[in-house]
């Protein structure tokens, strides 16, 4: 009998797991239907997922054709602290990792809080999918802000909403991208990969 499997996923495959802001872990799918999967966790996330609550997971698995995610809301599975189950919010799709290229960077950032007051800080690090945030006034998790990014002298500020997901230590917040239109998103990627080039070539 074949194992369950969705374009390129299936039970018994290792995985990487992203939760929200937090840095990948390695994980093995458990249980795979059309609208959930179970992963068993080979780390424990910090936070734990019983404190994190129901938020935004996705799937990663390399394949031939590229790189499967599985996109859905992950929650503890079953109150056990190694386990998660990401239900479906939308089929599998094939995509490229470059969104989600991580770099240590520092660029404006003016954000706008859910009461209209607003203030400028700076990126720690910054991709396509999120950035940590400095420089700012306290922010609690689960906040909603709005974000305009600078992305260098003579282009338009990278406007997005994003999420509070994370706070790694005083002062700084992980924040993952809600919504981003898709040309700012490939500006944003962009402006990630030239700060990569430049550095590299300074470091050389």
């Amino acid at each position: 009998m074949s194992r369950p499997r969705i374009r390129g996923i299936e039970e018994g495959q290792h995985v990487n797991l992203l939760i929200g802001d937090l840095p990948a872990i390695e994980a093995r799918i458990e249980e795979l239907t059309d609208d959930h999967a179970i992963v068993g966790l080979f780390k424990e996330p910090e936070p734990p997922l019983e404190s994190i609550g129901p938020i935004q997971g996705l799937i990663e698995a390399a394949g031939s054709r590229g790189l499967t995610r599985l996109v859905g809301t992950l929650k503890q599975h079953a109150g056990q602290v190694d386990a998660a189950r990401l239900g479906f919010d939308q089929g599998p799709e094939v995509i490229q990792r470059r969104q989600f290229v991580r770099i240590e960077t520092s660029t404006g950032v003016t954000i706008t809080r859910e009461n209209g007051s607003r203030e400028t800080g700076h990126t720690l690090n910054l991709s396509g999918a999120g950035l940590l945030l400095a420089g700012v006034g306290p922010l609690e998790m689960d906040d909603l802000i709005k974000l305009d990014i600078d992305v260098g002298e003579d282009e338009a500020e990278v406007h997005a909403r994003g999420r509070v997901v994370r706070q790694p230590n005083a002062g700084q917040y992980g924040v993952r991208f809600e919504m981003i239109e898709e040309g700012d998103r490939e500006r944003l990627i962009h402006f990630v990969f030239e700060r990569q080039r430049v550095e590299r070539q300074v470091g050389a």
